[in-house]
């Protein structure tokens, strides 16, 4: 059967809200979280009655099954309070529920009242009776108590339920009712509601140590992420860039352009300046192969996985876990002959399980179970880097694969990268279109004193810069001006025409290559040597086999 975790969920908040809500009595208790961690719980340990009762009464919300869901309340109370000292205290619990209880008044540090001076007998754990009717010991004192207000009276009767489910007991008897009567099912609402507190407050006094035994540790995801971009960090130039006037105009006639959709730009505006203000939380970044789409992408990777790491518990649909993934690698997979289809989700969990090293197969279940609830309440930022970069074959299938992904998870932040040429009718949901400018005089002076410690290089480059308007706008290209660098660095003149100085360039690569020991490419040069050879190749297409001269010779 499926169960509507989320109006379950909704439900156990709302209707319990008000009892946690001092902060005298439940310091730092966040009740969405507290509801979040019982229902994993219940999943993890396999109770699942517990959720059907939950169902039943949230959700189907009728009276003919409400003594089905009471009982089943009643069943599982001393095994999920079982499970957890297992989690707590790494130990399997195998006493009774009594015990349990008074291990848990200990753990919380609360005396349980006495009956009397005399005997020095528990008031909460009052014999069953003998008969069939199961007698409830509630007086009100349990109901007044100050410190833990409804805590006593709902634990109390979770503990009697439990026995009198388990004793075959047909009635209890309400003995603080006034008149005293039998419970029938005009009790059952506030069993019911007893029992969800008795479990909702169990789960918040160890709410710590559940959710770090059912969360994963991110620490070296988050740290693999920042590694990604730490050799470049110390280069990296933010490129401004532009929004479309005109969304999807030209592919998708029928959707309505929304002024409200794109935020107001000011001079300095960058993708990372640009997240905070997109209301659908949804942008596509474009730009010619070598712009930074992709270094773009990993510095806000990098700079979301250093705020996690100060402070995992920001992480929040405001300050969402971090996720890269090149669509490169987008294809189905083959085993034994036969195709095996791959989704968005499949590359999400290959990404992060890949940042997090060999895990067990029990952990591996924990991660996916995890980013599953990520992805359900919006709390992933995914950067899905180059739409053209599909494979052939798959192209069509993961471009309607994507699509579906946004529609479904809605409160997901994505950003994605295409070349400007190749995103339109690829992309079928309204969502803004940032584009890349190319790097204007005061950002080419920048990256040159971020990405040259050469005097010498800088000034050549910048008085050919300011001299000439062409030479400016070749250059303007990230990856052209770090090829352009390197061969300054190396013959101390800048080639006087477009071709010469890829020609320079590739010549060095070869050099590089072939002439220098032990210079194999790793994954990350080959990336970028891919991205900035896709531009050359692509310039040289514009430039129609004619040479621009900039320095005038």
């Amino acid at each position: 059967m499926i169960y509507d975790i989320a109006t379950i969920k909704e439900k156990l908040v709302i209707n319990h809200q008000s009892k946690f809500n001092d902060p005298d009595k439940f310091p730092n208790c966040r009740l969405s979280d507290v509801a979040d961690i019982f229902l994993q719980l219940i999943e993890y340990k396999k109770l699942p009655e517990l959720t059907e009762a939950l169902h039943i009464f949230y959700v189907e919300d009728q009276c003919s099954r409400l003594g089905i869901a009471r009982d089943f309340f009643a069943k599982h109370f001393e095994a999920y309070l079982k499970a957890v000292f297992q989690i707590v205290h790494n130990e399997e619990e195998t006493g009774s529920l009594r015990a349990c209880l008074k291990r848990f008044f200990a753990d919380i540090g609360y005396a349980l009242p006495k009956a009397d001076e005399k005997n020095q007998q528990d008031v909460f754990f009052a014999n069953p009776g003998k008969d069939e009717r199961y007698e409830s010991n509630c007086p009100a004192h349990f109901r007044n108590e100050p410190s833990l207000g409804f805590v006593l009276p709902a634990l109390k009767v979770a503990y009697e339920l439990r026995n009198a489910v388990a004793h075959h007991k047909t009635a209890i008897e309400y003995f603080d009712a006034e008149p005293k009567m039998i419970a029938d099912k005009r009790h059952w609402f506030g069993d019911v509601e007893d029992c969800i507190l008795a479990y909702l407050f169990v789960t918040y006094k160890y709410f710590e140590k559940l959710r770090r035994f059912l969360e994963p540790d991110m620490t070296r995801y988050l740290e693999s992420v920042k590694l990604d971009f730490e050799t470049e960090r110390l280069r990296f130039v933010h490129i401004r860039g532009v929004f479309e006037d005109i969304i999807h105009v030209k592919s998708h006639p029928k959707v309505s352009y929304t002024s409200e959709f794109v935020p107001e730009l000011s001079e300095d505006e960058t993708v990372a300046t640009l997240r905070g203000k997109i209301s659908g939380r949804k942008m596509l970044v474009t730009g010619d192969a070598g712009m930074g789409k992709t270094t773009t992408l990993h510095y806000l990777a990098a700079e979301d996985a250093d705020k996690l790491l100060k402070n995992y518990d920001l992480l929040s649909i405001d300050h969402p876990l971090p996720v890269y993934v090149e669509l490169k690698d987008f294809k189905d997979d083959e085993a034994n002959g036969r195709k095996i289809e791959v989704t968005v989700r499949d590359l999400i969990f290959r990404q992060v399980k890949y940042g997090m090293d060999a895990l067990a197969k029990s952990e591996e279940e924990k991660l996916e179970r995890y980013l599953d609830k990520l992805l359900n309440e919006g709390k992933i930022t995914l950067f899905l880097d180059g739409l053209n970069e599909i494979p052939k074959t798959d192209k069509e299938n993961k471009h309607q694969a994507i699509n579906a992904f946004l529609k479904q998870f809605e409160q997901v932040f994505f950003v994605l990268t295409s070349r400007k040429e190749d995103y339109k009718g690829v992309v079928a949901i309204q969502l803004p279109v940032f584009e890349l400018q190319k790097m204007d005089v005061p950002q080419i002076a920048m990256f040159l004193q971020k990405n040259t410690d050469n005097i010498e290089v800088h000034d050549k480059i910048n008085t050919l810069v300011a001299k000439n308007e062409s030479f400016k706008e070749f250059i303007g290209v990230p990856l052209i001006l770090l090829a352009l660098v390197k061969v300054v660095e190396k013959t101390g003149q800048i080639p006087n025409t477009d071709t010469k100085i890829i020609r320079s360039f590739i010549d060095q690569l070869y050099d590089w290559q072939c002439c220098t020991p032990n210079s194999g490419f790793d994954n990350e040069m080959s990336r970028k040597l891919h991205s900035l050879l896709s531009h050359l190749a692509f310039t040289i297409q514009q430039s129609q086999d004619t040479n621009i001269v900039f320095g005038g010779k």
